[in-house]
């Protein structure tokens, strides 16, 4: 027992689930031997109020993990996290450990903070340091602060109560940080580490922890709005620090459904709110005790069905052919005298309502070099050009943007010659009736669909008229053979088929269940450069032609330059398709995933080759 007090009954203080107390009635009660004697003053209605102190008794979730089983220790003191650094030190970290953690560098990590209790958060030395922060004991407002399974019981007058609360959490949050986040991020660097955590989850100050880590991180699954992101952003720049990472890709009941087009769709609009870096949930060990085909997943199943997306890695087949790291730009960032923007056309939801439209409009971007020359960085090949149509004015460079929903481009603003451009302060296009205006060489080109007579306007004030010759009409391949790599518990088993029209696997003879690597081959003639579209397609994609592959597909926009890799007359094209696992596991799991719906794998089209004509301006 920690506590006895006792209060007068005030019921003008009474709210519809809190009992109202006189503030001023407040007193302890003193404990002789487990009795207490005491006389209730004549006054009113008097309540006796008893507080206790004990360990939670938290245990991991889905445990035991470990032999004998572990608790969760106390996050509001020194000794709580001084318990988890010594056990590090004596039973983890031998010499070789150390020495390899120092090589290998990167950060320790801590997910969100899921203390779990129907009591307050609680900690010894909390009255004394109340006392100390705030400047009064902490026993004199104790009852509108406590809890009894999980909800507040007794409340003051509505000001003098939300002040003692604001009070309580800015301490708890005040020991939060101080004991544990700054000590495990002062540990972590002691080992040449950095400390990357999800600081939240209680009623603490998620902004000054993320102040605090030298990499605060959200989370896809928890975060409904963008305003979340903002909050650990904010906390990051006031620290000056410069990563904002979030744990992506945590859907529930996705597990071995989940495409990349659906993660791109969730994750585009978080860049713009501060995020640049992901963190995929997660990447399974291959295998584990009792842990049938595909491999352990730590998150399915969960409770006996579909579990959380996704076990990333070489099991799915659109892991190993495709996934290469990348770096993406918060919406704003300004490094040295360059200016990094992203545009991303979303929000950070899963099915957003009203659903996202395509954007094509015209913005102005800030530049910090007056000078500066705007560059696209292309996020899926990872080269950067400079762009060749836009205008200056005081406000800065204004150019048009085109988006689909969940697209995304990156501008950066700078000096001519950056990123080894080569073309200076060579003139650029300000307006013109051509689909687009690129560098080449140096040269302006103009590039379009149609034929004809196209006029330019340059930076120079002067008007240029260019010819396009005859472009031939758009192309639909008409058949296709597909050779398909069906990954079962057995190894991949090949299928072929020689298709006549586009349609997804379950609709086609003998793919009914099917996932894996499917790889469609066609042959087109064609008179010079093309576009292909793909049109719809489940989920990643390569493209090769004549044998040459070509640069990495963007997923929400699945147009690729064929460019100076086709050539006159006919030419082979061939696109591989990975899926997921979950049409396979519908089949060789079914208690567990054959409640999913089967998804529609493959490329599903309508396929289109577009020519194009280009001329020198």
């Amino acid at each position: 027992m920690l506590l006895v007090q006792a209060a007068r009954v005030e019921p003008a203080h009474s709210t519809r689930d809190e009992t109202g107390l006189d503030p001023a009635s407040v007193r302890t009660v003193p404990v002789d031997g487990g009795t207490i004697i005491w006389t209730a003053p004549g006054d009113g209605e008097w309540l006796l109020i008893s507080y206790w102190q004990r360990g939670s008794g938290q245990r991991p979730e889905s445990g035991p993990h470990t032999a004998p089983e572990a608790y969760v220790v106390d996050h509001f003191s020194r000794a709580g996290t001084e318990a988890v650094i010594d056990f590090w030190e004596r039973r983890l970290l031998t010499p070789a450990i150390r020495r390899l953690l120092k090589r290998s560098g990167g950060a320790l990590f801590e997910d969100s903070i899921e203390i779990e209790s129907d009591a307050l958060p609680w900690t010894p030395e909390l009255p004394a340091e109340f006392e100390r922060r705030r400047g009064y004991p902490l026993t004199d407002v104790l009852p509108v602060v406590v809890l009894a399974d999980e909800d507040l019981v007794f409340a003051f007058d509505p000001v003098l109560t939300r002040h003692a609360r604001k009070d309580y959490w800015d301490t708890v949050s005040e020991l939060f940080n101080e004991h544990h986040f700054t000590a495990l991020r002062d540990w972590a660097h002691s080992l040449g580490l950095r400390l990357r955590a999800q600081p939240y989850g209680l009623r603490t100050d998620a902004i000054e922890a993320a102040a605090i880590l030298d990499v605060p991180e959200g989370e896809s699954l928890g975060f409904k709005n963008l305003d979340d992101y903002r909050c650990l952003a904010g906390g990051r720049d006031m620290a000056g620090g410069e990563v904002l990472s979030c744990e992506a890709g945590a859907y529930q009941g996705g597990a071995y459904t989940t495409t990349w087009r659906k993660l791109l769709l969730t994750m585009g609009g978080a860049y713009a709110a501060g995020l640049n870096q992901t963190v995929l949930h997660g990447f399974s060990y291959a295998s584990a005790p009792g842990a049938g085909w595909p491999g352990f997943a730590a998150f399915t199943p969960y409770g006996g069905s579909v579990g959380y997306a996704e076990s990333w890695g070489p099991r799915q087949p659109t892991w190993a052919r495709y996934a290469t790291p990348s770096t993406l730009l918060t919406m704003r960032r300004v490094a040295g005298r360059v200016d990094y923007y992203y545009l991303c056309n979303g929000k950070h939801q899963e099915n957003a309502k009203p659903p996202v439209t395509p954007i094509d409009h015209e913005v102005t971007l800030a530049r910090t070099d007056t000078d500066g020359v705007p560059y696209l960085l292309d996020p899926w090949t990872g080269r950067a050009e400079r762009i060749a149509r836009y205008t200056e004015d005081a406000d800065g460079i204004r150019l048009r943007v085109a988006l689909r929903p969940g697209q995304a481009r990156i501008v950066a603003i700078g000096r001519p010659g950056l990123f080894g451009d080569r073309t200076g302060t060579r003139p650029h296009a300000t307006e013109t009736s051509a689909d687009s205006v690129r560098y080449d060489h140096g040269h302006l080109l103009i590039r379009t669909t149609t034929a004809g007579r196209h006029t330019t306007t340059l930076s120079t004030g002067r008007t240029v008229t260019t010819h396009i010759d005859r472009i031939p009409q758009p192309v639909e391949p008409r058949t296709w053979h597909l050779e398909v790599r069906d990954r079962r518990p057995d190894g991949d088993h090949t299928l072929t088929l020689d298709l006549d029209r586009l349609a997804p696997w379950h609709d086609l003879p003998g793919l009914a269940d099917v996932s894996g690597v499917g790889t469609y081959t066609t042959t087109v003639d064609l008179d010079g450069p093309a576009y292909l579209e793909l049109g719809e397609v489940t989920d990643t994609c390569r493209v090769r032609v004549n044998g040459h592959p070509l640069d990495p597909v963007d997923l929400l926009h699945p147009v690729i330059d064929l460019g100076p890799h086709v050539k006159r007359g006919r030419n082979t094209i061939e696109v591989e398709v990975a899926t997921p696992l979950g049409n396979r596991l519908r089949q060789t799991d079914p208690a567990v995933y054959g409640s999913l719906t089967a998804q529609p794998y493959g490329l599903l089209g309508p396929v289109r080759l577009v020519p194009y004509g280009e001329g020198q301006i």
